[in-house]
């Protein structure tokens, strides 16, 4: 199935699982003194979750705050810990080494972990089960980029080549809880489908509107309804935060090709059709 983080970019990223270190506690002398050195330049507010071995000779050690879920980070030390870096190593290709860092050491285990618990979601099956490619979508009712993705997949799920679960969550606008809980108030998959359909063939993209009407939390003669809806966008939009996804569309999916089969999950503004092409393949 399919997946990813936002990244304000075209094309899409393979994040691949590397082999990493875990670092156990005072492993070394080395290891010692850049605990030190990151307690001291964190003020004692972070904590190592791993490290690894990077270019030039550098250690770069994964931190994460000790007292909340906040976003991983990378820090570079010497051997000799004689002091912290943090920021964009380039090396002489031009290649971003810190990125690829990123996207090894944090952003593919954050995908892990989010792909463990997505399948407890409250999604809106399009397609047919026995589709050969999957994928799980994010997405916001308001969200011109999700309308986008939509339309541009929605050829492959009409041929039977591909099923998605589109996961309603609502922070774009006022209004996107709402909407996102008018979609899952549908009695079952087909009637949630219908709302989903309403508001991606509706979708206004110069006022960047769903075209489903937001659910009426004052209606009483469906007090029952509403009140779950709206509770299964609320547990959606702490999944999407609680994971740091970012943005929407979040586009969870395993990549199958050749001797892969790793677990992706990409965020992305917008992807062109040959991206689009290529990835309903996956």
């Amino acid at each position: 199935l399919n997946t990813k983080t936002t990244t304000k970019h075209t094309h899409a990223h393979t994040h691949r699982t590397a082999t990493t270190h875990k670092l156990p506690a005072a492993k070394s002398k080395d290891d010692s003194k850049a605990a030190k050195l990151i307690d001291t330049v964190t003020h004692g507010q972070a904590k190592i979750d791993e490290s690894f071995p990077s270019i030039g000779g550098l250690t770069g050690y994964v931190i994460s705050a000790k007292a909340n879920q906040g976003q991983s980070t990378i820090v570079y030390i010497p051997h000799d810990s004689s002091y912290a870096f943090f920021g964009n190593i380039i090396d002489a290709k031009g290649n971003n080494i810190s990125q690829a860092d990123h996207q090894t050491h944090i952003e593919s285990k954050q995908t892990m972990k989010a792909y463990a618990e997505i399948h407890k979601m409250h999604y809106v099956t399009q397609g047919k089960d026995a589709a050969p490619h999957k994928m799980y979508i994010v997405m916001d009712p308001n969200c011109s980029y999700c309308h986008l993705i939509y339309k541009d997949l929605n050829k492959y799920v009409e041929n039977g080549q591909l099923q998605i679960r589109w996961i309603p969550v609502g922070f774009l606008r006022p209004n996107s809880a709402g909407k996102a809980a008018a979609i899952l108030a549908g009695k079952d998959q087909a009637e949630m489908l219908k709302n989903l359909v309403l508001d991606e063939t509706k979708f206004n993209m110069e006022k960047e509107q769903g075209g489903i009407k937001e659910l009426d939390k004052a209606d009483s003669s469906k007090k029952l309804v509403i009140a779950n809806a709206f509770k299964q966008v609320s547990e959606n939009t702490e999944f999407f935060t609680k994971n740091n996804l970012g943005g929407t569309p979040a586009i969870f999916f395993i990549d199958k090709s050749g001797k892969n089969n790793l677990l992706h999950c990409i965020n992305l503004n917008y992807l062109p059709e040959s991206e689009v092409q290529k990835l309903y393949k996956q």
